[in-house]
């Protein structure tokens, strides 16, 4: 009982003194293989050691953390075997105690304090519900240099003692926050290997033209060898997309519409992303660089953006009014490219709806973009209800055209004068704007012409027909129009 032990090569000197004792327990015995039978508890060293181990202290109240990420779940690193570790390690050292709390994060990272769990911990500490935190090892707390020395600073303020059973410290001394800090450096560098190493991976994965990510996209097949190949049942879902959202359809609209073509459910922040991944055109990006073998296109380049200009665009309000404008976000600009915005104004009373160019400063009004694309919409739809009339309309049309190229052949061979050719061209164009009018009143929803549609008919008409049109704004015409089931028509 009175006998001091002297380990020269451990350079440890145990004196039999019961407070001295308790410390070298924390640092000799760690690990212990105990059985339900035939062993003893600390109190029971300490009673064959004739130590008075009687203590008026108050019971100790101790919490247990234990963590286990995503990927080390898939290694086997058991949450249980942590929590018996702990037990084990509380039970030995600890005379009095209260039924433990215990702190679990199952599939959260190191790399942040951002866990349920953690928080939950560190709240109570703040609020001095715990006395000592166990935990199996130092990186189960934290792998960050910087968070480990952040929570080493709030236990001290605290008056809460950290212990880590397979590292063998405890912060109470200043050896064991020495300790504490060099593990954590390492922990700190182990991870960042892991993640270089990780990286280093599937970056190769891609420069094979094989997908680096978990899952695969919709539109797309992943077999064994993580190749990619367009699925062709899942692949006009994406079309349908990018085409609605070039169209000016809002993402609830299309979500919708997509629900009553293919049966399939998706929600809007899905398909904006779906709408801003840059492997739907072929250039699959990942971690900064573009690998254009990793996914095969669904849609050209120059849908995806349109169709990202278009969704950005859709951030303007239109206000009570948006059904006024019947073409929003369909109208380009042919000299920018850009999406020209809607603007009301008002002169003597009235109110007019135009569409206007930020960049080039320029407008066009909505009556003058209905009356040159009224007959062109009537034309492209060729519904059978309306052919005949549009026929007797489309013939005096061309007679007139041949008429202007008739006319602009004699002035090109000096038959005309400068003002004459100027009178009859003003002639004929006014005779075919008066023609091209008449499509106004042909029938075309429900038994009613254009004019007699509301404005909300109009606007349904044009976002089921167009899906785009270029304007030239200086000459004040349609130069190109796209429309749904078709290639762009030159006007």
């Amino acid at each position: 009982m009175k006998i001091r032990v002297i380990s020269i090569l451990d350079r440890i000197t145990i004196k039999a003194q019961g407070a001295y004792l308790r410390k070298m327990e924390h640092m000799t015995f760690t690990s212990i293989v105990r059985q339900r039978n035939g062993n003893f508890w600390r109190a029971d060293i300490y009673d064959k050691l004739g130590i008075d181990n009687k203590s008026t202290k108050e019971k100790k109240r101790i919490g247990i953390y234990c963590r286990v990420s995503t990927r080390e779940q898939t290694l086997g690193y058991s949450i249980d075997n942590q929590k018996n570790k702990c037990q084990d390690y509380m039970r030995l050292f600890n005379d009095d105690y209260v039924e433990p709390i215990f702190y679990i994060d199952e599939g959260h990272s190191a790399s942040t304090l951002e866990r349920p769990s953690m928080k939950q911990m560190l709240q109570d500490i703040c609020d001095r519900k715990l006395d000592e935190i166990i935990i199996y090892k130092l990186d189960r707390l934290t792998r960050n240099v910087s968070d480990t020395y952040e929570l080493l600073s709030m236990f001290s303020k605290n008056d809460v003692n950290l212990v880590a059973v397979m590292d063998n410290l405890d912060i109470t001394t200043a050896n064991g926050k020495l300790v504490v800090g060099i593990l954590a450096i390492f922990a700190q560098w182990e991870r960042e290997t892991i993640i270089e190493r990780t990286n280093d991976g599937l970056l190769q994965m891609a420069m094979e033209g094989r997908y680096p990510k978990s899952g695969s996209l919709l539109g797309y097949s992943k077999d064994k060898e993580k190749y990619l190949t367009i699925n062709e049942e899942t692949a006009p879902i994406i079309r349908s997309i990018f085409m609605y959202a070039t169209a000016g359809y809002p993402l609830s609209d299309i979500r919708i519409k997509i629900k009553e073509t293919y049966d399939y459910k998706l929600r809007t922040d899905r398909m904006k992303r779906i709408i801003f991944e840059n492997g739907y055109y072929g250039e699959f990006t990942y971690k900064g660089y573009v690998f254009p073998d990793v996914m095969q296109a669904i849609v050209s380049k120059a849908e995806a953006m349109e169709a990202r200009k278009i969704v950005g665009k859709r951030s303007v309000a239109y206000g009570e009014e948006q059904n006024k404008f019947y073409y929003r976000n369909k109208i380009t600009c042919r000299n920018c490219g850009n999406i020209l915005g809607g603007i009301p104004t008002y002169k003597k009373s009235k109110k007019y709806y135009y569409y206007y160019c930020k960049k080039c400063n320029q407008r066009i009004n909505q009556d003058l973009i209905s009356h040159q694309i009224m007959h062109d919409i009537i034309t492209h739809t060729d519904k059978e209800d309306y052919k005949i009339e549009a026929g007797d309309i489309l013939r005096g049309i061309n007679k007139l055209q041949r008429k202007l190229k008739t006319v602009s052949r004699q002035y090109a061979e000096d038959f005309l004068s400068d003002e004459a050719y100027d009178t009859i061209i003003r002639s004929v164009n006014l005779k075919l704007n008066k023609e091209k009018a008449r499509f106004g009143k042909i029938k075309i929803i429900n038994g009613h012409n254009w004019n007699e549609l509301s404005d909300e008919e109009k606007r349904g008409y044009i976002e089921q027909t167009i899906l785009t049109m270029c304007v030239d704004l200086s000459r004040k015409e349609i130069i190109k129009i796209k429309y749904f089931e078709s290639d762009s028509k030159e006007k």
